[in-house]
């Protein structure tokens, strides 16, 4: 994948749609978590970052989020990363 130093970064929103998405939830989880209507909403989301990174795929927007750091690691903001913490 190309370098992509021009992109902007995600609003606060996005970049919780894309931790969770990264940590395998489904769109209805998505939501669900972010006290979201509806996956509707996720979907929204999704499609104003395809059009903002130029991707077509979730696959895709996710492998940007994470090349740029915005997601990634050791689950995310999953469990993982919060019994790391406490050790």
């Amino acid at each position: 994948m190309p370098e992509r130093d021009d992109l902007p970064v995600p609003t606060p929103t996005e970049l919780k749609v894309l931790r969770l998405l990264d940590q395998h939830l489904t769109r209805a989880e998505a939501a669900e978590r972010l006290g979201l209507a509806a996956e509707g909403s996720v979907d929204f989301h999704l499609r104003h970052m395809f059009r903002k990174y130029g991707v077509n795929r979730t696959r895709k927007l996710l492998a940007i989020a994470r090349q740029k750091g915005w997601v990634g690691g050791w689950g995310g903001e999953g469990e993982d990363r919060e019994s790391e913490d406490r050790e």
